[in-house]
């Protein structure tokens, strides 16, 4: 199932660069860390780490080590899909340059990946 979401999300028409593909799937385990919280804290204080969404490209990529510490410090981390979407984001990021993109359109692929969770948690939660 991951494998086949992964192919999915790489094959969408707006997903036409690596930068793009990060972002979305970086938006989609965030989602999946700001649930995982509420559920256990009844707060999502990731949250603040996404500057209502009105992040630069340099803040983004700062994002990614406050991503990986946040699942490690709920235990999700360990899990081998979590692992394997932090590596695919990572990938992607570093196969990437700064993006000729504005503030919006980096947001609008971390939003659309937020948005695609409810549709298809089930890849995370099946470990």
């Amino acid at each position: 199932m991951r494998n086949e979401f992964l192919a999915w999300v790489r094959s969408l028409p707006r997903v036409d660069e690596n930068w793009k593909y990060g972002l979305v799937l970086m938006g989609f385990l965030s989602q999946y860390l700001l649930d995982r919280q509420k559920e256990e804290k009844g707060c999502k204080p990731f949250w603040k780490h996404l500057e209502d969404l009105r992040m630069r490209w340099e803040y983004v990529l700062k994002l990614l080590p406050a991503l990986k510490q946040w699942l490690e410090e709920i235990g999700d981390f360990d899990k081998p899909v979590v692992k394997e979407i932090f590596g695919e984001i990572a990938k992607a990021l570093l196969q990437s340059t700064q993006p000729k993109a504005s503030v919006k359109e980096l947001n609008f692929y971390i939003a659309s990946g937020m948005g695609l969770y409810n549709r298809y948690r089930e890849v995370l939660r099946r470990e």
